[in-house]
């Protein structure tokens, strides 16, 4: 037989397996071999006979290669066993497996013999020809079918959202709260900007103005609580009363009304101050606090001191006629405030240290 013929046929079964095991490599590569061959084919310096058997051979040798390299895979599947059944396997409903067909009974297993896959390229041809099976679709015999839920509508999503929603936490679940969002994702305002993007914003422009609120409104309770309001205190004969200490020296004081302007007496100790005060430092230091709130002479002062000295004494009637004066009119209490006459003085004496006559003096020192 001639190598030509004997490559036509290889070409023209070669084509036929090819088809039949749905390869698509050949035909793309085949023209191209053929036509590089063809190429090469015209060289000047090949003989005849020689460029013929050469090309036979290469196309021979070309086509069993690539029908090994496609039988190989269906031989492997052949000799592969048949893969068990599964089970406990839920299929759902309307599903398909490989196939268009109404569910039947699954494939049973098929004993192959070896021998019939190397069997006659007139068998193969013939068994291609005729119209390939497909493969039935697999249904469990425990395989059962589960409806599918139906779906909620957003008013239905709604109410269930409404038992787990935590108002004191997260607020009225309305689209007042919201800022204008209703569950519509794809909305958007005026501007082009989403509707929930916009309510996130302000709501927290919200939270921060209500944080900032909070915040002042802690300044002003702070503030409001070093505010203390007063009111006038007088007893039942119309006096006011005030308490005054100077080192150890304690003053009950109280003050009313003069009877006339400027004639306001002042009466410590059942005595007139001129008298009971015999310096002029200490007269003063009495009248400062009538001094600070200009009302000299206007009211009528009666008060007790015992314990200390003069010093002493005089410094606790004035604390306790500047505490009387703003028990009597709290308007004078600025004034008094910052001349510094409600406060109590801290200063006491000094105690006597052991081994020295006084607080701070020392004994006379002798070098020898």
């Amino acid at each position: 037989m001639d190598v030509r013929i004997l490559c036509i046929l290889l070409f023209s079964e070669s084509e036929i397996c090819m088809r039949s095991m749905c390869v698509a490599d050949w035909r793309k590569s085949g023209p191209t071999l053929c036509a590089t061959e063809a190429r090469r084919s015209r060289a000047p310096h090949s003989s005849g006979a020689a460029r013929d058997r050469s090309i036979g051979m290469k196309l021979l040798l070309l086509t069993a290669r690539r029908l090994a390299r496609a039988a190989a895979p269906t031989a492997a599947c052949a000799w592969r066993p048949a893969a068990q059944p599964l089970v406990n396997v839920s299929a759902p409903a309307g599903a398909r497996f490989l196939s268009d067909k109404p569910s039947q009974k699954p494939p049973q297993k098929r004993k192959t013999d070896g021998a019939k896959l190397f069997a006659s390229g007139s068998d193969s041809s013939d068994s291609s020809d005729g119209e390939e099976e497909e493969p039935k679709r697999f249904t469990p015999k425990t395989a059962t079918t589960q409806p599918e839920k139906p779906r909620l509508s957003l008013k239905e999503q709604q109410a269930i959202d409404m038992e787990f929603w935590d108002e004191e936490r997260w607020g009225a679940l309305d689209s007042e709260d919201w800022q204008g969002f209703e569950g519509d994702l794809d909305a958007v305002t005026a501007e082009g900007v989403p509707t929930w993007l916009q309510s996130v914003r302000d709501l927290s422009a919200i939270h921060s103005e209500n944080r900032m609120r909070a915040k002042l409104a802690r300044r002003a309770y702070a503030e409001s609580r070093m505010n203390v309001v007063r009111h006038r205190t007088v007893d039942e004969q119309g006096r006011a009363y005030g308490t005054g200490r100077r080192k150890t020296s304690t003053a009950r004081v109280w003050i009313k009304p003069a009877a006339e302007p400027f004639a306001g007496r002042i009466v410590v100790n059942k005595m007139d101050v001129v008298d009971y005060f015999d310096r002029d430092s200490h007269r003063e230091e009495v009248l400062k606090p009538f001094s600070a709130v200009e009302q000299i002479g206007a009211f009528d002062v009666y008060c007790t001191v015992k314990g200390g000295g003069n010093t002493g004494q005089a410094g606790a009637v004035r604390h306790g006629l500047a505490r009387a004066l703003q028990n009597w009119d709290p308007e004078f209490r600025p004034a008094l405030k910052k001349a510094g006459y409600l406060t109590r003085d801290p200063r006491m004496v000094e105690r006597k240290k052991p081994g020295q006559p006084k607080a701070r003096k020392k004994f006379q020192w002798v070098k020898r």
